[in-house]
């Protein structure tokens, strides 16, 4: 009997196409299933990320971040007190301030007013200052041509810090090499005489880093290549500078008075300073004796030529400036009067005539103190 093509072709392939259709619907939910599962490990793993982003922007302290002094406006919201921290480098963002803020319970307990406040710190301590109404800070005022000992006193009393603490980071080696220049015994003329605000629970150690930083921001890099011109170090420049502090009482005599101690040095001469003197024996006299001038000391510049081995005070930016830039004179010696002022001269004879006039001078203003008492 003979197949019939006719009747028997088509009862195969429609049996095949509802079986090709039944699997390709299949794929299709298969591949459904499997694009909602990586959506949803996909939306795991994101909320994941923003979770741990969250969790390190609310502990994690900014990088670099130290004692800011901030404005919080009466009646801002969490979000713009956050904008304001975010500026600073306080916190990492404004909006997590914002949630951590809701989170504490905090979102309408803020004052307006100033805040000192540490940065390197996470978002929660940062809110528990403001809470506090920021840190207890301490103004910390440093005189011009101040000794490390005498700042060393003046952190004591200021701050509650040991006077010996911070005499004995002045003469650590390691802290020496760190924040001094090259060839420094100490980092007496590195602490930067200026107003500074300081954390009432400071440490000696971060009393020295504040200081010396500014330093170094002071003496910039055009001031070191300007002692290199002048053919001098940085560290003798800086040490000029601190005789210079201690000998100029009146701010116009700076440059005379560094122009004097130059051309001494450029001719080998003595510099001949009383406060060198002074400096080496550790408290001297108003008016030293022809033995006090002898005292054998390197800082001795009545005995030893030359500039001493390091700063003996620690000098401002206009005793660093009058060292770099002497005045165009041609003076070679110069006496103090009785007022604060000096007395400039060429000659030997001249200086010689100058120490009579002022020791005249200072007798009669005695004199004239004595009568008006009377």
């Amino acid at each position: 009997m003979r197949n019939d093509p006719g009747n028997s072709s088509p009862r195969v392939t429609e049996g095949r196409g509802r079986e090709n259709g039944r699997t390709d619907a299949l794929t299709v939910k298969a591949l459904a299933q499997l694009a909602g599962v990586l959506a949803l490990f996909a939306a795991v793993v994101s909320a994941g990320w923003v979770a741990l982003d969250t969790v390190r922007f609310l502990y994690t302290p900014p990088r670099g971040a130290g004692l800011h002094r901030v404005e919080i406006p009466a009646g801002a919201t969490p979000r713009e007190i956050g904008r304001i921290l975010e500026s600073h480098g306080i916190v990492r963002s404004a909006g997590i301030f914002a949630y951590a803020s809701w989170r504490r319970g905090f979102a309408k307990a803020f004052r307006g007013g100033e805040y000192w406040l540490d940065g390197g710190q996470n978002v929660f301590r940062v809110l528990d200052q403001i809470a506090r109404g920021g840190r207890p800070i301490r103004r910390l005022t440093i005189p011009e041509g101040y000794t490390v000992a005498e700042i060393a006193g003046v952190v004591e009393r200021t701050l509650g810090i040991p006077r010996d603490s911070l005499l004995a980071l002045s003469r650590d080696t390691a802290l020496v090499r760190r924040y001094a220049l090259k060839g420094a015994p100490s980092l007496e003329g590195f602490l930067f005489p200026d107003t500074y605000f300081i954390d009432s629970g400071a440490t000696a150690g971060h009393v020295v880093r504040v200081l010396t930083q500014q330093f170094h921001r002071v003496f910039t890099p055009a001031m070191v290549r300007r002692a290199e011109q002048l053919g001098m170090t940085p560290l003798e420049a800086i040490t000029l500078a601190s005789v210079v502090e201690k000998e100029a009482a009146v701010a116009s005599e700076r440059a005379v008075i560094a122009q004097v101690f130059h051309k001494r040095l450029q001719m080998g001469m003595g510099l001949e300073s009383d406060p060198t003197v002074k400096y080496a024996m550790g408290s001297g006299p108003v008016n030293l004796s022809l033995r006090d001038i002898k005292l054998d000391s390197p800082y001795n510049t009545y005995r030893y030529r030359g500039l001493p081995p390091g700063p003996i005070c620690n000098p401002g930016k206009a005793a660093l400036e009058a060292a770099l830039y002497p005045a165009d004179t041609d003076f070679l010696y110069f006496v103090a009067n009785w007022d604060g002022t000096h007395a400039f001269s060429r000659t030997l004879g001249e200086h010689n005539a100058a120490k009579a006039v002022s020791k005249r001078r200072y007798r009669e203003w005695k004199a004239t103190r004595g009568t008006a008492g009377a």
